[in-house]
């Protein structure tokens, strides 16, 4: 435990089992402000996060990657869809997902990372240009040949 300017932080080492194996991470915590809380104080906060770790049931986090998660996902639920659905997420996931997901371990993935991920591709979505020049035509179709289309005042 330390003192970083006007932070109290903390280091600790704990154990991530791996693809690899087994390995020791170092991680480390913000404890408080130093205005708001005194050294014991901080020691007090630090032996909560260790508590864990130091319980004697400790076991070692599984620490996947989401390319990890996946696959065991594609092996248990994907034989379970369509063909063609099948065929299209394993193109989603190959092309787009997986390349810029892939390495995020699941104990950090989040929300921040789902919206950085999101952002951009949802940029790209809206420009005319990557439109194909039939989806107009496939919407108007969809849309006069749907049974509900009409009963909403629908027509294009």
């Amino acid at each position: 435990m330390y003192l970083d300017r006007d932070k109290w932080n903390g280091r600790y080492r704990e154990d991530l089992i791996t693809g690899e194996g087994t390995k020791r991470i170092r991680r480390e915590v913000i404890l408080g402000c130093k205005r708001e809380m005194t050294k014991p104080l901080a020691e007090r906060r630090m032996e909560v996060v260790l508590a864990r770790i130091n319980g004697l049931d400790y076991r070692p986090r599984r620490a996947a990657t989401f390319s990890e998660f996946i696959e065991g996902w594609k092996a248990q639920m994907l034989t379970t869809q369509k063909p063609s659905s099948a065929r299209a997420v394993r193109s989603h996931l190959k092309c787009y997902i997986l390349p810029e997901l892939g390495n995020v371990r699941l104990d950090q993935f989040g929300v921040e990372n789902q919206q950085t991920f999101i952002n951009p591709h949802a940029r790209e979505g809206y420009k005319e240009d990557r439109l194909s020049e039939n989806s107009p035509e496939r919407a108007r179709n969809f849309v006069n040949d749907s049974d509900d289309g009409p009963q909403l005042g629908l027509q294009l």
